[in-house]
């Protein structure tokens, strides 16, 4: 199995949130290795660690890993020990369909009422999930540790 990393710049015209993002892509010879690459990045392995696994709305290999990650944090293989928050960017309403088949699931007895809802938050803006990151790691750290403040993007932390 090998693994290289490759970076390319690509620009996403045609999603005007994703405006000349920079994509690290992980190429591997099989998928599998990408989603063992995928999910290693997101286990935080001390209370100082701070990450988040963040959906956007982009295709079918995205919707794979969304739910690869839903069903590691459920069986507790991803945090057990340090949870992670995983944010779903519902931007343009782009998830809402898959939200209501989730919902039409629960109706149908497959999944559990709140099971989707407990894993994941699901943001319409990025002031949602700068918010909700910011009250995940104010509230899962140490009151008397010194907590780091989120920025916007247009915002500089002498402001």
């Amino acid at each position: 199995m090998t693994a290289s990393h490759t970076q390319e710049s690509e620009t996403y015209s045609h999603f005007p949130f994703l405006c000349c993002c920079v994509v690290i892509k992980l190429c591997c010879r099989f998928y599998s290795a990408r989603k063992h690459g995928l999910a290693d990045a997101v286990v935080r392995s001390n209370d100082f660690d701070k990450t988040a696994i963040v959906a956007l709305p982009i295709g079918i290999g995205t919707l794979d890993e969304m739910f690869e990650i839903m069903a590691l944090i459920q069986l507790e293989r991803i945090g057990l020990e340090h949870s992670v928050p995983f944010l779903l960017m519902n931007y343009d309403s782009f998830y809402s369909k898959l939200l209501d088949f989730l919902n039409d699931c629960q109706d149908w007895g497959t999944v559990s009422k709140g099971e989707a809802a407990s894993l994941w938050k699901v943001c319409n803006r990025h002031s949602e999930a700068l918010a909700h990151l910011e009250e995940f790691y104010c509230n899962s750290s140490d009151k008397s540790r010194s907590v780091t403040k989120l920025y916007r993007t247009y915002e500089s932390p002498s402001s």
